[in-house]
């Protein structure tokens, strides 16, 4: 008898003294690598990842009474995988295994359909290989987006077997930046904690350095500002200095500097001029 889907919109469970979450990961066609990484945790955490990798050894007919109860509490492990991954497809993937009798037979069967057989995982590596070869980081991409992009395919590529080093992701990253952090490369080349450093170590460093430059390209703002700001302020005093015409001293007509009177001093003149023709 073939058993039906059942939703899991709010199902609790408690396996082994732990309590799993409502949202657990729900495997759907566009998901199996990160599905696979996310279930080895949670069958980690409900320590049946044993009977996943391994499966259910079969009880042989001569078995003792000892050896019958570690088979059943062996099962009883299997099931609680078993009702683990049925929990985590869609209708669709469960459809796929109901008729599955055992955790490892249910997981193999999955393994098959989304991971396919090795000649399918090569072809698969060597297009996420040439996909990683030409990453490269656009020029309005952000810090944080393109560094998922890194991990994200780093990701797939060891789901299909490749080894990827911390340092391999690192060196990677640095050689594919945009050319605003060409300086900051070099610092981070020449420092001594570059060849232990980590992704995510990297990630701290740049975003320390992006938000310097951020903090210095604001105070040059400021500063530009203030500069035309009172250069305006300049050009508007020299200007109304300008403006201003100096009051001219206007005199009296028949009035001289000292007071006296202009008609006078011609008369005196004159009669000085007479005197001297006599």
């Amino acid at each position: 008898m073939v058993s039906t889907w059942v939703p899991r919109s709010s199902i609790v469970v408690e396996m082994n003294g732990n309590e799993l979450p409502t949202h657990l990961p729900i495997l759907d066609r566009n998901n199996y690598d990160a599905w696979c990484i996310e279930m080895k945790v949670i069958f980690g955490m409900q320590d049946v990842l044993e009977s996943v990798m391994i499966g259910l050894q079969e009880l042989e007919k001569d078995a003792g009474e000892a050896q019958k109860g570690m088979f059943r509490k062996s099962k009883k492990m299997d099931y609680k995988a078993l009702f683990l991954i049925h929990q985590c497809v869609d209708p669709q993937n469960f459809a796929k295994i109901a008729s599955t009798t055992s955790t490892k037979q249910a997981w193999d069967t999955l393994a098959k359909v989304y991971a396919g057989s090795d000649k399918w995982k090569r072809v698969k590596m060597q297009t996420l290989k040439r996909q990683f070869e030409l990453l490269q980081m656009n020029k309005k991409e952000g810090m944080a987006k393109y560094l998922n992009r890194v991990q994200n395919l780093s990701n797939q590529m060891m789901a299909c077997g490749e080894i990827l080093k911390d340092q391999d992701l690192v060196e990677k990253v640095l050689r594919t930046l945009s050319s605003r952090f060409d300086y900051v490369v070099v610092a981070i080349r020449e420092s001594k904690e570059f060849a232990e450093m980590k992704l995510d170590e990297l990630q701290c460093s740049l975003e320390a350095h992006k938000r310097r430059i951020k903090e210095r390209e604001t105070n040059r703002s400021s500063e530009q500002a203030l500069l035309a700001q009172s250069g305006k302020r300049l050009k508007n005093g020299s200007k109304s200095s300008k403006g201003k015409v100096k009051p001219k001293n206007h005199k009296s007509k028949g009035t001289r500097d000292d007071g006296t009177d202009d008609s006078s001093a011609d008369e005196s003149n004159h009669d000085y001029s007479g005197s001297q023709l006599r």
